[in-house]
Formats: structure tokens, sequence, C-alpha cells
């Protein structure tokens, strides 16, 4: 009878499992590819480009965002690179009510999809030691319709401008058709310093059952790491674009969009499906540190 009583138990809570962890799976079809950041410190861009491409309906350029967030929050110390700063979500999903219009990715995809050579291209343009000339060249962008126009003095005048201003225009020649943001948005956003983990992970669901997406500020370490590993915190940003019950453990599971490209994490404990990653609900709630969401506000 015991033994009966602890299968129907199981089998109860097995159930009670998934009434809580209905599918949820967010159309990424508009959203910018699986960009690998590489080096760069601009993982909140790569986020908040999936959020206003997923409602605008358009693939917005994360590198444009993280330029426009920069200028908009300058950092003073010349010791520290552009490339180097990283942002805040929310603060960038609010700028976005404020911009006007964006570039698109595909005309920030200087290398033609090699993600990670883009990412590596934008730090040597942040780079006061490198001359445009010789970047240009040595990555053989004559060719780009951004590029192939201009005169040996506009680059002159390009070098001598502050590296975040330089990098800024060499993005804006990119960008001859931007796009105007076309709809109006709220942006709301939980911390877990102020909210508590469960909050989060009520807010993140309540979004993400509409099959929305969701930017989350989290602690990837905690969900990369294997048990015996004792690395310290590693605050990164991504997009939440899916929800499942695995079939085999029988925990409710969240799809994670990261910006390290189409490759997985070597020795992950988690699976990883063309470099985005199915964690478990427990294990992301303990790591998160911010929820971020945008609403389309109705048309009067």
């Amino acid at each position: 009878m015991k033994f009966l009583a602890l299968i129907f138990i199981l089998t109860l809570s097995s159930l009670h499992a998934e009434d809580n962890c209905g599918t949820a799976s967010v159309n990424t079809e508009n959203m910018p590819k699986n960009n690998d950041q590489s080096n760069l410190a601009w993982c909140f861009a790569w986020s908040a480009a999936d959020l206003i491409s997923f409602y605008e309906a358009r693939a917005f350029s994360s590198y444009d965002i993280a330029l426009k967030y920069h200028n908009r929050y300058p950092n003073n110390d010349p010791d520290v690179k552009l490339t180097e700063l990283g942002g805040s979500i929310d603060s960038t999903l609010v700028m976005l009510q404020n911009t006007p219009s964006l570039c698109l990715e595909k005309d920030t995809n200087y290398t033609d999809g090699n993600w990670g050579e883009l990412s590596d291209l934008i730090q040597s343009f942040d780079d006061d030691n490198l001359d445009l000339s010789q970047i240009i060249c040595s990555k053989k962008l004559q060719s780009l319709d951004a590029i192939k126009n201009l005169s040996s003095d506009i680059l002159k005048i390009i070098q001598a401008l502050p590296r975040n201003n330089r990098l800024a225009a060499i993005v804006e020649m990119s960008c001859g058709n931007r796009q105007k943001i076309k709809d109006q948005y709220s942006v709301s956003s939980r911390k877990a310093a102020y909210d508590g983990p469960d909050k989060l992970m009520n807010q993140l669901d309540e979004i993400l059952s509409k099959n929305e997406p969701v930017s989350i500020g989290y602690d990837i370490d905690q969900i990369l790491k294997q048990p015996e590993d004792e690395s310290a915190p590693y605050p990164h940003a991504s997009t939440v674009i899916g929800r499942r019950l695995n079939p085999k453990s029988k925990q409710c599971e969240y799809l994670i969009k990261n910006s390290w490209g189409n490759s997985c994490p070597k020795k992950s404990k988690v699976e990883c499906m063309d470099g985005n990653l199915w964690v478990a609900k427990e294990v992301l709630k303990n790591s998160l540190s911010e929820v971020s969401f945008m609403i389309k506000n109705n048309n009067p």
C-alpha cells in the first residue's frame, strides 16, 4: 500500500508540474541571428535587439543599439574602451522608446555572417592604436557600400574622432535606410534584490505564456558550470524564448537565446541547441538578477 501511495503522489506531482509548465514558444523569425558577441561586453544590447525586433518585425542591429546606449550614458574613463563597457537592459529598453530610428542588422553585417569575426572587427574600430585605412585593407572592406566611396580625407577625419564617436560614425555610414520605430511601448522590470526570485519567475512566466520574449540578467556561470566547479559569478544578459516540460526529467525548462553564436559551450551540463540553452526552472530562478520586458501600447 505504501508503494502504491508513493506512486500516486509521484504521479500527482508530475501532473502538477505539467499544469504549471505549459509549452511556450516565441517566434524568432524577425529577431537577429545568434550573433557571437565574442569579447564585446554588449550582451545587454543583444537582448534589447531581440525584443524590439520581435515587436517591430524587423531584425535590428545590436551594435547600433549599444552605441546609442553609450552615447546616452557616456563613460568618462579614457582607459576603458567602449567595447569593454556593459549596460543596463531595462535602461536600454526605455531608451528605445525615445529612439526615432534604428539600423538594421543586415546593414552592419560587414563579415557576411561570420559573427565572431564581426565582433572582433568592431573591437578593432574601437582601438586608438590601429589606423582605419589599415583595418579596412586587412579586413577587405573596400567593397562595402558604406566604405568604398570614402576618401582618405574623410577616413582621417573619422580617425581623429574620439573612440565612441569614431565607431558610431562607421556604423552610421552603413545605415543609409534607417528604420523608424512604428509603435509605442511600455517597459517593465523586476530586480531580484527587491522582488525576490519567485516574483521574477512569475513575471517571466506571465509574459512567456503569451509567447512573447523576456530579457533576463543572470549569472550564466550558475547554469553552465559543473557541480565541482567554483568559478566566480559571470553576469550576463540573454532572452528567454521558450518553455517546456522535459519528458525525461519531468522538469520545467526554459530556452535561453544566447549571444555566443550557434556553437554550444563545452562541457555544459545543460542541453544546447544551435547555441540556445535549455535550463531547468530552479536553476534559472536561482541565477536571475533581473527580468525585463516590453508591452506594446494599444493605439487610440
